[in-house]
């Protein structure tokens, strides 16, 4: 668990989050008027707040999993869009390394089985979209609460 002087961060970490969800449920964007600031926070949080991650922990977090994910929006553009290149960055900063990989493979994987599900019960065709920033949210969400248990298991 975190040490208590990031509550507050960690409250508007999970609420940025859910609103994040409910808006690219609903309209398949994940706004930069949310993930920037959301960003800017857990880069300043991490190196005014002690604790995990510091600072260059956050930010080489924030660096190295945005960076992986907007390759992969390279790559890949109809798949994958900025929005959640920078979400996860956003992620990296708020978790740090290497909840952000636990953090992304629970999302991944959540979001694989849910999109699975869908397919297999035609509620979604294999050409339509399902948005990821809920599932990469819900991830961070359970990291931040569990991830060390998690690891500790593992």
């Amino acid at each position: 668990m975190t040490n208590l002087a990031r509550l507050p961060l960690n409250l508007v970490f999970v609420g940025v989050l859910a609103a994040l969800a409910f808006i690219d449920l609903a309209k398949f964007r994940l706004p930069d008027s949310f993930t920037l600031p959301l960003l800017g926070t857990g880069l300043l949080g991490a190196f005014l707040i002690p604790g995990n991650p510091n600072g260059w922990e956050s930010l080489l977090s924030a660096l190295g999993a945005g960076g992986v994910f907007w390759i992969i929006a390279q790559v890949c553009p109809q798949g994958m869009g900025l929005g959640d290149v920078k979400l996860v960055a956003a992620i990296g900063a708020f978790l740090g390394f290497p909840s952000i990989v636990l953090a992304v493979f629970i999302g991944s994987f959540v979001g694989a089985c849910i999109g699975i599900f869908l397919l297999v019960t035609g509620r979604k065709h294999f050409q339509q979209q399902i948005p990821f920033g809920p599932y990469l949210a819900l991830g961070a969400i359970l990291t931040l609460l569990w991830g060390t248990q998690i690891f500790d298991w593992y």
